[in-house]
């Protein structure tokens, strides 16, 4: 009797001691949120360097688009308002911008590559997209093939990427930065590569259970393919839906994605998916392009004012507002900065980075 007593003790202690200490790593909610007005810049494709003291970005004029990066050299500071309440604030300092590349042609897809060095983009050429790659620092460019949509592997060796094959059916492939080991690992109406964080694995949507679809996104589902062995999974299986904007678990054990329905979350080998976030109030809050926080327990995504929060376990929400739409927002490695951009034409057009702090 005296051991089932310990037992049913012990599971209490534990399971209320690991509640507490899930409570104690929220790391967004109970939290303020101080923003800096970095640049007036009118920017996309928004990326952190590894370290986080750079952010990278491409502006976009008539005439091709400019590869910049600026020094995240800011500082909170407090401040009295005219209440004598004690505010903070956030103050950039020296932001050394930097002009790194001139892409003379409208670009269609970009994506840097995770340790910044490189960049890979796409521009109208020979009735298609040709794809090439730029390394930063010598500014050595080369074409690699045709195709488009690029995403880099986790350790920048190889770029997945889709085009169209020669039976008019999209077909997925990688291919190295230098145009070496050029493969097609699919070729059913697939495209929309995306790496999984271990590199063994690469996420993509494909029209291939729609008979006739010759080409046409209208209709999707998520598939997952292993390089080594080779095989291929279907993590979803829905009918007359499309999904978009894939984006891996920091363990690659879940993909996150937009629906027609919101934001959806499903298991890596498949065995559950939800709707994360509604889609219900689509005027209001719709969710756009979601991402996992780095720790993976929370999921980022675009609203149509500022920026969502969802706990995918617990669906706990915390909005972060705005008054307009966040553009390219992306999270550092510690998840506590984001940087996005805003278009209006207001003052507060431009890069701004927000941080998650403690009065």
């Amino acid at each position: 009797m005296k051991k089932i007593i310990y037992i049913f003790t012990f599971l209490f202690l534990f399971l209320g001691f690991t509640e507490f200490i899930y409570s104690a790593d929220n790391t967004y909610s109970g939290k303020r949120w101080g923003y800096s007005h970095m640049t007036l810049t009118k920017a996309s494709d928004l990326a952190w360097s590894k370290d986080g003291n750079f952010v990278y970005y491409r502006t976009v004029a008539d005439d091709g688009s400019t590869i910049c990066r600026f020094r995240d050299a800011w500082m909170n500071i407090r401040k009295q308002d005219n209440a004598g309440n004690m505010k903070l604030e956030t103050v950039p300092g020296n932001l050394r911008l930097e002009t790194l590349y001139k892409i003379t042609a409208p670009v269609k897809y970009f994506a840097f590559s995770p340790d910044t060095t490189k960049a890979a983009y796409c521009i109208p050429e020979g009735g298609g997209y040709a794809l090439y790659v730029v390394n930063l620092a010598t500014k050595d460019t080369r074409k690699l093939t045709y195709g488009m949509a690029p995403s880099w592997s986790p350790k920048s060796d190889k770029i997945a990427f889709y085009f169209k094959g020669s039976n008019g059916r999209y077909c997925v492939g990688i291919i190295n930065p230098d145009g070496s080991n050029f493969k097609v690992l699919s070729s059913l109406d697939d495209w929309s590569p995306v790496w999984s964080p271990d590199g063994k694995s690469i996420a993509f949507l494909s029209a291939r259970e729609y008979a006739n679809n010759n080409g046409t996104m209208d209709y999707s589902n998520v598939f997952v393919i292993k390089l080594d062995p080779y095989s291929i999974t279907q993590i979803t299986r829905d009918k007359n839906v499309w999904q978009k904007n894939l984006s891996w678990s920091p363990v690659g054990k879940k993909l996150v994605y937009q629906t027609a329905r919101g934001v959806e979350i499903s298991d890596v080998p498949p065995k559950t998916t939800k709707v994360v976030e509604s889609s219900d109030k689509y005027k209001i809050d719709h969710a756009f392009k979601p991402v996992f926080s780095p720790d993976g327990r929370w999921i980022f995504f675009r609203r149509e004012k500022g920026m969502g929060l969802i706990q995918h376990n617990t669906f706990q929400g915390a909005p972060i507002e705005g008054s307009a739409p966040w553009w390219s927002p992306a999270v550092d490695s510690t998840g506590k900065k984001i940087v996005f951009n805003l278009w209006s034409e207001s003052s507060k057009a431009g890069i701004w980075v927000v941080e998650a702090f403690d009065f």
